[in-house]
This record gives C-alpha cells, structure tokens and sequence, in this order.
C-alpha cells in the first residue's frame, strides 16, 4: 500500500467503533511498514459536507486520505 499510495496518511472516518478500530489497525500497518498517520478525524454518522476535513488534510501536506465511512 505505501509503494502505491505514499508514507503519510490522514485517516477519516464517521464516529463510531468500526472506523476508530479499522484506523487501529491501519497505524499499526502503516507504523510496521515504516509509514506514519499524519492526522485522524471522525464526523457524526450522516455528514455530508467533508470540506473542512478536505483543508485539513491539505494543511499537513498529506498525500494519501484514508477514507471509512
């Protein structure tokens, strides 16, 4: 995954158990295989607008946004 989509990652996902234990899992993967999380949200389920996720994951020059909803 990181040969393919790069080192640093932004983990977003809705606010509930599945996407916080699925981003468990991906900093461990990411930590193992020498990648990092440069930064994690979680919206209320049924958001619709994810602008401000989309700036802040711009503002820390992430290349890759892991998104679960």
């Amino acid at each position: 995954m990181i040969s393919q989509l790069g080192m640093s990652f932004y983990l977003v996902g809705s606010d509930y158990i599945f996407p916080r234990m699925t981003n468990k899992h991906m900093y461990e993967l990411l930590n193992v295989n020498g990648g990092r999380v440069v930064g994690e949200a979680y919206t209320p389920l049924g958001t619709q607008n994810y602008e401000h996720i989309l700036l802040m994951t711009l503002s820390v020059l992430s290349r890759t946004l892991f998104f679960q909803h």
